[in-house]
């Protein structure tokens, strides 16, 4: 923790969970073009597909919903703020 309250922290944390957050999206679009199975169920069922590629549960708590982007159209996730209070 930092004078300013924790912020330094919590920056480096939110830095660290895009980069790892970054780091599967990139495993798992390689996969699901290399291998159109994985393709199929990454889209159909993603937590399954998910706990194929790193041996472990997203978790109960989390639901994971995958777009196929069309052509022509880019999607933007923004996930939740880390600075914000209650989560947005």
């Amino acid at each position: 923790m930092t004078s300013d309250g924790g912020g330094e922290h919590l920056s480096w944390l939110a830095e660290q969970s895009l980069l790892l957050g970054s780091q599967c999206y990139a495993r798992l679009l390689s996969r699901a073009w290399a291998d159109p199975d994985f393709h199929r169920l990454l889209v159909r069922h993603p937590e399954q597909a998910m706990e194929q590629e790193f041996g472990g549960s997203v978790g109960e708590r989390v639901t994971v919903r995958v777009l196929e982007e069309p052509p022509g159209r880019l999607v933007l996730v923004l996930p939740p703020n880390p600075y914000a209070r209650g989560g947005r």
